[in-house]
C-alpha cells in the first residue's frame, strides 16, 4: 500500500512539471511479483514495449523526486 500511495504521489509531481523538462516513464504489471522497468521516454513507448492490457505505466518516480529537488527553495 505504502509502495502504491507512493507512486501516486510521484505521478502527480511529475505531471505538474513544466513541458520543458522531458519525463522518464516506468511501467509494471498489475500483478504480484512484478518488476519495474524504467527508461521509456513516453507513455505510449512504456505501453508497447510491456504489451499486455494488464500493464501500468507512470511518471518515473525517480525523476520526480529529481526536480522535486531542483525547484526546491534553497
Amino acid at each position: 500500500m505504502r509502495i502504491m500511495l507512493g507512486l501516486v504521489t510521484a505521478a502527480i509531481l511529475a505531471a505538474s512539471v513544466p513541458p520543458a523538462h522531458a519525463q522518464e516513464w516506468c511501467g509494471f504489471f498489475d500483478r504480484d511479483n512484478s518488476r519495474v522497468r524504467c527508461g521509456f521516454t513516453s507513455v505510449e513507448q512504456c505501453k508497447q514495449a510491456l504489451g499486455e492490457k494488464n500493464a501500468i505505466c507512470i511518471p518515473d518516480p525517480e525523476f520526480a523526486a529529481r526536480l522535486r529537488r531542483a525547484f526546491a527553495p534553497s
